[in-house]
């Protein structure tokens, strides 16, 4: 947690955050999120914000264009705003967010909020989306790198054959063979709005909303149809040995409504004659008295869940056995920590949520492997 404040005027932002948006190919969006006191009163009314990009903590250039955003709702000092610097502002060199303010009824000068404070990791994940035409040249790609699976299906056409000829598949790297996780990180209620997306189950794995954060949604519980699950797991990650599949800590109004839940399902193919047993270890958070519990699920069944209260993310392991000749679905459900009240705070809570892996125990044992048919599987928990 960053703290930017100015002494002279007797503004201050704590508990900022960043959150990455990007909902399309083109998105260079992010979602900025902080705390705002004035004089160390909590602030409740409507601000004007002007925000600057620089590379450099102090002094160094401005990059992208200058954001004023104006009329901004600031509700027992917390307050939301999505910034848009370009895609071209995030190279992958470090950068600072300057923030200045004054209130919305006034036309003066903004308060500068001093320092800038260093943008992490997230938003230059748009360095991804920024690569101009033509930068990557074929040097540039690793041999073998790409293989069949990396090719959009169609007829051919645009390829040229020349580049193909005298290729053996010697020259095609394998696929991935380590896990593939299909995961979502959602929050359940959007405070005013009421439970998130009317309360639709069918939008979240088959469990309502007001299931997950407050009648103790387990895994057990979700969808079997392939279509309700793809529709909440919409993520896909690659990992090895460990993974942390998200680990967040987010601030929110007080409310047992207002939970955040990570789910991460795994389809696992065990190619022997006999079942396997699989023993993960894991990071996980629950809060029981808001009933939002941990759970693993094989093939919709129960296999083991927490229904108690971590203050912090805590490890758990436990032993899936996997069915012979078949593939099988693990789901890892878990919900937020015991929520804890900022000092000089009202109404506003900070909760942490974890999930990931570690201990190596995502290499499977011999016999099992991940299999990556989420979106053409058919049938329920019997395959």
């Amino acid at each position: 947690m960053k703290r930017l404040s100015q002494s002279s005027f007797g503004f201050a932002v704590f508990f900022c955050y960043i959150f990455a948006s990007l909902v399309a190919q083109a998105e260079s969006r992010f979602t900025y999120q902080g705390r705002l006191e004035n004089g160390g009163t909590i602030a409740t009314g409507t601000y004007d914000f002007r925000f600057a990009l620089y590379d450099a903590a102090t002094a160094g250039n401005q990059i992208g264009v200058l954001i004023p955003i104006e009329d901004v709702a600031v509700v027992q000092g917390l307050f939301t705003v999505d910034l848009d610097f370009g895609q071209s502002s995030f190279t992958g060199a470090a950068r600072w967010l300057e923030v200045a303010v004054r209130p919305a009824a006034e036309t003066g000068d903004y308060q500068l909020l001093a320092p800038r404070q260093p943008l992490t990791a997230t938003p230059h994940a748009l360095l991804a989306l920024a690569v101009a035409e033509n930068a990557v040249t074929g040097a540039q790609i690793a041999d073998a790198s790409i293989t069949s699976a990396d090719l959009a299906d169609g007829d051919g056409s645009g390829i040229d054959a020349d580049l193909l000829d005298g290729l053996d598949s010697s020259a095609f790297k394998r696929r991935h063979k380590g896990a593939v996780i299909r995961w979502a990180v959602f929050d359940t209620c959007l405070n005013e709005a009421g439970w998130a997306l009317d309360n639709r189950p069918e939008l979240f794995g088959g469990i309502p909303p007001s299931t997950w954060s407050n009648n103790g949604g387990r895994a057990s519980a979700m969808s079997s149809d392939k279509e309700q699950l793809t529709t909440l797991l919409n993520a896909k990650a690659y990992a090895g040995a460990n993974a942390v599949v998200y680990i967040q800590q987010y601030m929110a109004y007080y409310s047992s409504n207002s939970g955040r839940h990570v789910v991460a399902l795994f389809r696992i193919r065990n190619t022997t004659p006999n079942a396997i047993a699989w023993r993960p270890y894991f990071y996980y958070t629950a809060y029981s008295s808001w009933n939002e519990s941990a759970s693993v699920a094989l093939n919709g069944t129960d296999i083991w869940y927490y229904t108690g209260n971590t203050p912090y993310p805590a490890t758990a392991t436990t032993v899936i056995n996997l069915p012979a000749n078949r593939t099988s679905t693990v789901i890892f459900a878990v919900g937020s920590s015991a929520p804890f009240v900022p000092s000089g705070t009202t109404g506003i809570m900070v909760r942490h949520v974890a999930l990931a892996f570690y201990n190596n125990s995502l290499a499977l044992p011999e016999g099992l492997e991940y299999v990556d048919d989420l979106d053409t599987a058919t049938g329920g928990w019997e395959q």
